[in-house]
């Protein structure tokens, strides 16, 4: 996915990369923080058991839109999220404003406008909605979703934006601006735990899954 590539390179996180076709085989033990960008693709109940034990295990788990598959929502309920299982299906934001922020204090927050609509409506797409109570809300949508949350998982974290990543809904300026935002939100909630240097060169070290093509991306972060 484009858009978190570029919004990772503004942010200035240097990264190389490496793919594999099955998700659940990557070793996450490694690593500090797993970014998975996803609009649509068909994970199974493995990878999403695979995420859940990284972030129970004491990763950061940063996750970015999802799947209308029955499977990934059953997945996502029983092992990471709870959501409405029920109602899954991606969907554009019916009401206004697109994003709100609920608790500007909230670190996923800062930087964030309090109110904003895109201008690419296809950058509302959204199907995850969260039920589960354990989850810290930082912003709705007009559809009065939770739009942007983190969760503490046994020793790890879980934070996600229900909005989906594909590139051609954030080509506009103003709109790649808050996703870029909350990414970098979502990094620093990350890296409040101790920082890991996997590689040897004193930095930390991310890695980052798109299940959508089935690719798994490591990203050694310089800073």
């Amino acid at each position: 996915v484009d858009s978190v590539d570029k919004a990772l390179t503004e942010l200035g996180r240097v990264f190389i990369k490496f793919n594999t076709e099955d998700f659940s085989s990557v070793d996450l033990s490694t690593y500090e923080t797993v970014i998975v960008a996803m609009d649509g693709g068909y994970p199974d109940t493995a990878d999403i058991q695979h995420l859940a034990g990284f972030a129970n295990s004491g990763g950061n788990l940063i996750m970015l839109g999802g799947s209308s598959l029955n499977t990934f929502a059953t997945a996502v309920d029983t092992y990471l999220l709870d959501i409405d299982a029920v109602n899954y299906l991606w969907t554009t934001v019916a009401g206004i404003p697109d994003l709100e922020v609920t608790a500007p204090m909230h670190q996923l927050a800062q930087g964030l406008p309090a109110t904003y609509n895109f201008v690419n409506n296809s950058a509302t797409y959204y199907m995850i909605r969260s039920q589960d109570a354990a989850a810290e809300e930082a912003a709705v949508n007009g559809d009065g979703e939770t739009a942007l949350l983190k969760k503490k998982m046994s020793n790890g974290t879980l934070t996600w934006f229900i909005n989906s990543p594909y590139s051609s809904y954030w080509s506009n300026a103003a709109d790649f601006a808050v996703l870029k935002q909350i990414i970098d939100n979502a990094l620093g909630v990350a890296f409040e735990s101790t920082e890991k240097d996997f590689d040897g060169d004193g930095k930390s070290d991310i890695l980052w899954g798109n299940t959508s093509t089935g690719q798994v991306y490591i990203w050694l972060m310089n800073g």
